[in-house]
């Protein structure tokens, strides 16, 4: 039988692109579709999701860097759902971004005899306890960034969403527009975006407005002090928390949303649309779709399958509303 990589190189497209066709929560151009049926066609290739090999009782874990945080519990209700029409039933574990932890979840998973994992790289260090279960073909997907070249990842755009934030700010006359970041790594995986989108309009970067929290002291006093110094006139929180965290600190210093400051968030929760925030949206329901298939993909391939690991790249929009005036 025909392997999905086959049908990719056939069709001239990437394997990802492949794995879109057959999935009813994508959509690509008709161009393309054609071209990987007919390809699909021409090498009897039939998508893994035909063949009817579930088992009741299957486990797959996942591990999360955090246990409180509403962008993964979105994507854990939508892996959950999707897993339970193929019988398998979701763990969720985290650690903290705690390596020593991350190794003992991944030694339970093994304990409870689970199928299959979905992590969160603690960081760009290799862990051992991975690289053991890589070898033996253990499926598995990485989340938010590649620490390892073969596992199947999924990541999404940051760079894109803060481009995209930052041009709609600037294009209704901002210029000191606060980039509030949580972590070094938040900001570095943003900044490009944020550049992009200045360098495009030929202004120049003022570096104050790059803003990375430490944690050391009270966020809330941290990001009024800010605020006060520098006194942009629009924020892009990189989270749900900082969001919160920018309305609280705009609200103790009298400062309205979007008379004295325009706001975009990252992520977009029903909250946000009921209090009228701007915000970078991702489509939860199409990744949890595609988290699920490519696991109950490697659940099912057959041992003489060969297995080329696939990236996919998940491009946000920008949901506009009522946080953001023209100056």
């Amino acid at each position: 039988m025909a392997t999905i990589k086959e049908v990719a190189e056939l069709a001239n497209v990437s394997v990802p692109t492949v794995y879109k066709v057959f999935d009813e929560n994508y959509t690509t151009t008709d161009e393309i579709r054609k071209r990987v049926l007919k390809a699909s066609k021409e090498l009897d290739y039939r998508p893994r999701k035909n063949r009817k090999t579930y088992r009741d009782g299957k486990t797959v874990a996942i591990i999360y860097n955090e246990f409180i945080n509403s962008f993964n519990n979105y994507i854990t209700r939508g892996v959950s759902n999707e897993l339970e029409r193929y019988g398998y039933r979701l763990v969720v574990l985290h650690d903290d971004e705690i390596i020593a932890q991350d190794d003992k979840n991944v030694k339970q998973i093994q304990a409870m005899g689970a199928d299959a994992l979905i992590f969160t790289p603690v960081s760009d260090e290799k862990q051992e306890a991975i690289l053991e279960l890589a070898e033996k073909k253990f499926p598995m997907i990485q989340l938010f960034q590649t620490a390892y070249s073969n596992i199947d990842t999924i990541q999404f755009n940051d760079e894109l969403g803060t481009y995209l934030a930052t041009s709609y700010l600037l294009k209704n006359g901002h210029r000191k527009i606060m980039l509030a970041s949580r972590t070094d790594r938040s900001e570095l995986i943003r900044k490009p975006g944020y550049y992009r989108a200045f360098e495009e309009m030929g202004l120049v970067v003022d570096k104050r407005y790059l803003y990375t929290l430490n944690y050391v002291n009270s966020v809330k006093q941290m990001v009024k002090e800010k605020i006060l110094k520098e006194k942009p006139t629009a924020i892009i929180a990189v989270s749900e928390a900082m969001c919160a965290t920018v309305i609280l600190a705009l609200r103790e210093l009298h400062l309205s949303i979007p008379g004295d400051v325009s706001l975009i968030s990252y992520d977009d929760y029903p909250w946000m649309e009921a209090f009228g925030i701007t915000a970078v949206s991702h489509p939860f329901s199409k990744v949890s779709s595609i988290i699920s298939r490519l696991i109950v993909d490697q659940l099912t391939k057959s041992s003489s399958d060969e297995w080329i690991p696939s990236s996919f790249m998940i491009d946000p929009s920008l949901k506009v509303r009522d946080s953001v005036k023209m100056i």
